[in-house]
């Protein structure tokens, strides 16, 4: 399956998990050095201004069928330009997940925990939501009202997105951890087991 993962994560999780850019600052000699790496390294905010091509973003990675457009810095300015922008809901649907489909039978779209106007794109852009649901009692306090806050988003975007939860970080040795991931199952609709 040829599968291209988009990060709009300016924490760069997937970027830095993939080796790509500067993911290992230990590479570097001087911050001359860093700085020329991350100017040849075109980014999803290049790709909005017209400096760069989808093309241009995609890197491929050691398996065959996966590539990827990392994360960067310069979200935070694509973040801004999107303020901007009519139909800025749509954006990434538009530019980028679309143009993708055509050259990829999936495509990942690995979001930052908070809401903000990239994680309203990568949603409007998905099929699928798959939010993760730590067995933890912060995460358990949180959770309802984050579900109430994705099905109002969901209703007023006119969206037809799935949304799963896949429970993470069980401790099954602890009965706490147990009880919030049996209260996940329960009550929470769309928890994988």
């Amino acid at each position: 399956i040829k599968t291209c993962v988009v990060g709009v994560d300016m924490q760069a999780d997937i970027t830095h998990a993939f080796g790509i850019g500067l993911a290992n600052e230990e590479e570097f000699d001087s911050l001359e050095d860093a700085n020329a790496s991350f100017q040849d390294t075109p980014s999803l905010y290049d790709f909005a201004q017209g400096k760069a091509t989808l093309k241009d973003l995609v890197f491929k990675t050691e398996l065959p069928t996966l590539d990827i457009i990392p994360e960067s810095a310069e979200l935070v300015g694509l973040e801004a330009l999107l303020h901007t922008k009519f139909q800025r809901e749509n954006w990434l649907k538009d530019n980028v997940i679309t143009p993708l489909l055509k050259e990829y039978d999936f495509v990942i779209i690995d979001s930052p925990p908070s809401w903000n106007l990239l994680v309203t794109n990568a949603i409007t852009a998905s099929d699928l939501l798959i939010s993760p649901a730590e067995c933890k009692i912060n995460h358990y306090r949180s959770i309802r009202h984050f579900n109430d806050f994705v099905e109002k988003f969901k209703a007023q975007a006119k969206a037809t997105f799935k949304h799963i939860y896949l429970p993470t970080k069980l401790f099954s040795n602890r009965k706490l951890s147990s009880e919030i991931r049996h209260f996940y199952l329960t009550n929470l609709p769309n928890t994988l087991t």
